[in-house]
């Protein structure tokens, strides 16, 4: 997922970091690898829960820190809509949810809804 991070195909490295987490559901890199591919396609809150998932297992991991708290800091200064996120297809969203539980819900704190309603059946969007 760092490779297709860099190359800004941010839906794949999310796709990836998923698929690394199914296989190991304890890797701090790989939720912060989640964290950062949400975080840069404008998905702050499930990148904040992607961090806050990652920081259980190590609460001292000052890159999912930092990122965290990139992500809360964005949450709060924007008014999130859909032309400031790289849409994704309506499953992938909702397989991060559903990854991140409890720690994030549709519309958790009305930021930036794991599931925009204008996502919904939205075809791949990738960078």
């Amino acid at each position: 997922s760092a490779a297709l991070f860099g190359a800004r195909n941010f839906e794949a490295a999310v796709r990836d970091a998923i698929r690394a987490l199914a296989l190991d559901p304890c890797s701090k890199k790989a939720y912060y690898r989640l964290a950062s591919a949400l975080e840069a396609s404008g998905h702050h809150t499930l990148a904040r829960a992607a961090c806050d998932k990652g920081l259980v297992l190590s609460p001292c991991n000052s890159q999912l820190l930092s990122l965290r708290a990139t992500a809360e800091a964005r949450i709060r200064a924007l008014d999130a809509s859909s032309d400031q996120m790289v849409n994704f297809p309506h499953e992938l969203l909702t397989e991060c949810s559903a990854l991140l539980e409890p720690n994030i819900g549709p519309g958790d704190d009305g930021s930036d809804s794991a599931i925009p309603s204008n996502q919904a059946g939205a075809g791949a969007g990738s960078s």
